[in-house]
């Protein structure tokens, strides 16, 4: 890990689109409902980390500048997983991240 890394997670809610709404990405009706979830990677600045008695230069994980979470199917959110990853790296810029 480090900072500006991106962590995204997919998880079943174990419902359908009857309880959750269609899919966010298609707008069509799911069986199943999954959720993705974006985070990132940031350098916690060194006062904080001398005020948590933390080591300098330790990551903390946010969710500023993420997007928010979208519900769907799973296909359709690994496909936007993909290019949120690409759209990421291109993007990236360390001296915005601290």
């Amino acid at each position: 890990m480090k900072n500006g890394e991106f962590i995204h997670t997919i998880e079943s809610l174990k419902g359908s689109s009857h309880e959750y709404g269609k899919c966010e990405i298609c707008n069509k009706h799911c069986t199943e409902v999954f959720i993705l979830d974006e985070k990132k990677y940031y350098t916690i600045p060194d006062v904080i980390c001398k005020q948590r008695k933390i080591a300098k230069g330790s990551l903390g994980i946010t969710a500023y500048g993420c997007i928010l979470s979208k519900f769907g199917h799973k296909e359709c959110l690994e496909k936007m997983k993909k290019e949120r990853i690409k759209l990421n790296k291109n993007n990236f810029s360390p001296q915005n991240m601290t």
